[in-house]
């Protein structure tokens, strides 16, 4: 409020290929504005009603970059590996949010293990708590153990077990965050019973 704008035209940047990244934010549009869930709406490809496309996370940062008075959006990462700025965004507490660590993280707390659906689905776009930034996501991995066969899957299964353990720092210094440890159990529960489902083992 009171913020002295440039007279300048604002250059929207969306993606112009299918992508989860327009999901989650289409998804942030349709359920903070009435208006847009009947035009737009939500999905991985829709029809911008302004700005011009490009490929990827990469383009998308790259026009930003490039172009004077552009907005568009990427994952986080991406903005911060192009010294982009990044807005803060209002969440459901109407508080002004910055997309960090904490404040995604906060995000994901507050859609715990108990509010994802049996196949762990569940949205954190605009997720109730002070601090939580409301254009966020999990990221899922889907597996089908029978078409890859039971050596690819021992690997795959060996390697999400150490991702959502031991390795939940390295993906800190990538930029991510590691999801709650009650979520993470919980994958990790239903991954092990999935692959004993087929008849496979996952060796210790």
């Amino acid at each position: 409020v009171g913020a002295e704008l440039p007279d300048r035209d604002i250059r929207v940047v969306h993606r112009a290929d299918e992508s989860g990244t327009s999901y989650i934010m289409s998804d942030y549009l349709s359920a903070v504005s009435d208006d847009w869930a009947k035009g737009p709406g939500r999905g991985m490809q829709i029809k911008w009603p302004a700005g011009s496309g490009g490929q990827g996370n990469e383009g998308i940062s790259a026009s930003v970059k490039a172009t004077i008075g552009s907005i568009g959006y990427a994952e986080v990462v991406y903005a911060r590996q192009n010294r982009l700025s990044v807005a803060h965004i209002q969440n459901s507490s109407a508080r002004f949010i910055a997309p960090m660590s904490f404040e995604v993280a906060s995000a994901s707390a507050s859609a715990n293990a108990n509010q994802l659906t049996s196949d762990l689905r569940g949205s954190l776009v605009n997720a109730r708590g002070d601090q939580s930034y409301p254009i966020a996501s999990f990221t899922w991995l889907l597996i089908i153990p029978e078409d890859i066969g039971e050596r690819k899957t021992e690997q795959l299964v060996q390697f999400v077990h150490w991702a959502l353990t031991d390795g939940t720092d390295i993906a800190s210094q990538l930029g991510y965050v590691p999801l709650p440890m009650s979520t993470a159990s919980r994958v990790l529960d239903q991954l092990d019973s999935t692959i004993k489902s087929v008849g496979f083992t996952r060796t210790r």
